[in-house]
């Protein structure tokens, strides 16, 4: 299993149209954010326009979920009108006419069709989450966490600060791996967004 922390000093923060990105997580580490160039991205975004579109991506799939703020996104190859409170989900695929029309911060994972993403919401209640093989996992903290990863009995502690990531890949089928989340008090805050890409 591979690992890697990922802090400040390991993003990328570019402008788009609508505002500022900033790229925590490309795979693989030396691709470029094109079209077919990379199996996925993970981000966070500035929306600080009231009315800007998203970068047609085809061939991928897009989850985005508001970190600070609500998000109102027109999709106008759906004709959907859609509204998210704060963490709530929205997935699409990255060749729809996206708008959006409220300033926000953004989390969004950008995978390739041929893969499959999935987004867990880890609360100060949440069960311990087993890795699994052939996967790759972002761990993203919404506020300062402590944790332990069990690795075949063996458990090695870890604190992220608020923003900060944690990258896993997990290629070993013979390697038990766990994630176990500090209980800390009885409120079922979110407390970290876990990308999960599985190569199917």
């Amino acid at each position: 299993m591979e690992t890697k922390k990922i802090t400040s000093n390991d993003y990328l923060v570019s402008q788009w149209s609508g505002g500022l990105t900033t790229q925590l997580l490309i795979a693989p580490p030396d691709a470029v954010y094109q079209p077919g160039n990379f199996d996925y991205r993970i981000s966070s975004a500035t929306i600080e326009i009231e009315e800007s579109d998203f970068t047609p991506l085809p061939g991928y799939q897009r989850i985005i979920l508001p970190l600070q703020g609500k998000l109102l996104l027109t999709n106008h190859t759906s004709g959907e009108e859609v509204e998210l409170d704060q963490f709530q989900t929205y997935e699409f695929s990255g060749s729809d006419k996206i708008s959006s029309h409220q300033p926000c911060t953004d989390f969004n994972i950008i995978y390739k069709e041929s893969l499959k993403s999935d987004l867990i919401k880890i609360t100060k209640q949440s069960p311990n989450i087993e890795i699994e093989s052939n996967n790759d996992y972002y761990l993203h903290a919404v506020e300062n966490i402590s944790f332990s990863m069990r690795v075949n009995h063996e458990e090695e502690r870890w604190t992220l600060a608020q923003g900060q990531g944690l990258w896993i890949r997990q290629s070993l089928t013979n390697e038990s791996a766990t994630l176990i989340f500090d209980a800390q008090d009885s409120q079922n805050a979110l407390i970290a967004l876990l990308a999960k890409i599985e190569y199917k």
